[in-house]
């Protein structure tokens, strides 16, 4: 099995490998005191002969695995699992469909920007914008309780990359592995886009609700070579690409991701100098209000705060009375899919519980 099968419930538990840092400071600091101790009572020459010195390999070796202990233990922690499959729950009768009303239908969309300067690594920790959105991506999922989700990939052009789905294990991973220029295509384009996945993802008012998260530095390559009443006229094509959110029972939410303070793009010239790029708000604010979604701006947010707000804009209850959304609204959610999955917590807990025993079996001094 390939190490890209492998994914980690709890992948915040690798912080606590940082506790070894204070483990061997003690171990430096208890090393001294007994050295000073011993010198406080002879000579070194004279203790030679009346002690056992304690063996240095030997306690190098129980130090070792001490951190070695607590490394697997960590990644025990962090809840391994693999081998991901699944199967089809069976089908509820129709006196059970009625016996447990449930809310229509939800799909929440991904729309993430993969264009160049997505590349500009201006995020937190020096993440690119790319990874933030990443980051963000997953920590909504790892929180949807069955809604189907579908991704989709932008530069100039619409990159269908998951059909809607409840497989968010599978999406995840589609998500590990968007790349700058995802369908080979450059450049920014807003207007085309929005109006490619209104066409591909929500043709038709339906009962179904939607909510559109858009992940994006807010550049648009049209937008920004025009100027006057054509910059307008664009501007009015991005805004009017998807027309009547009430009707289609559509939430708009975006993302903004980068720094305000112009940074270069990396690998990008332009007549031999720098091309910079930075966090353009005023459509990403624009398209929210007018879908009746909010703007985010991710660096003020905690990546996992960030997400929970977003999810409180996904569970808000106030669509509006759009006729018949009512009574829609106790339909039946979409069919489920079981995930199945091989845990592998045991693997690193039991190699960890067989070195504390060799540890506690291992003398602090060689036998004469």
């Amino acid at each position: 099995m390939s190490g890209r099968e492998i994914l980690f419930s709890l992948p915040q538990a690798v912080f606590l490998i940082l506790l070894l840092i204070p483990f061997f400071l003690a171990e430096i600091a208890l090393t001294r005191y007994r050295r000073k101790q011993q010198q406080a009572y002879a000579s070194s020459t004279l203790l030679s002969r009346l002690l056992i010195p304690r063996s240095p390999g030997l306690r190098r070796t129980k130090i070792a695995g001490w951190a070695l202990i607590w490394t697997l233990l960590c990644l025990a922690f962090m809840e391994p699992f693999g081998n991901i499959r699944y199967s089809s729950l069976s089908a509820h009768s129709s006196s059970d469909a009625h016996a447990k009303p449930q809310l229509a239908a939800h799909e929440v969309i991904f729309l993430v920007d993969t264009s160049a300067s997505m590349r500009v690594p201006d995020g937190p920790d020096g993440q690119t914008r790319l990874e933030a959105a990443k980051g963000i991506m997953e920590d909504i999922l790892r929180q949807l309780k069955g809604q189907t989700v579908s991704l989709y990939a932008f530069t100039s052009e619409l990159s269908a990359v998951v059909p809607p789905t409840l497989d968010y294990l599978f999406t995840r991973l589609a998500i590990k592995d968007l790349h700058i220029d995802q369908g080979d295509v450059g450049g920014t384009r807003f207007a085309p886009v929005l109006t490619a996945l209104k066409k591909q993802a929500f043709p038709e008012p339906s009962s179904k609700h939607y909510t559109v998260i858009v992940l994006t530095d807010g550049g648009d390559t049209q937008l920004e070579a025009l100027n006057g009443e054509a910059r307008e006229k664009e501007k009015q094509a991005i805004l009017n690409a998807i027309p009547n959110p009430e009707q289609l029972h559509l939430r708009l939410l975006t993302i903004g991701l980068g720094s305000t303070k112009p940074q270069p793009i990396p690998h990008v010239t332009y007549n031999g100098k720098p091309v910079l790029s930075k966090l353009e708000p005023e459509i990403l604010q624009q398209l929210a209000a007018q879908e009746r979604g909010k703007y985010y701006m991710a660096e003020e947010w905690t990546s996992w705060d960030l997400a929970q707000q977003i999810l409180t804009q996904i569970k808000r209850d106030d669509w509006g009375n759009t006729p018949g959304t009512q009574g829609e609204r106790e339909v039946s959610a979409v069919k489920k899919e079981d995930v199945i999955v091989d845990l592998y917590y045991q693997i690193p807990l039991g190699l960890a519980i067989l070195f504390y025993l060799l540890n506690l079996l291992l003398p602090d001094v060689r036998h004469i």
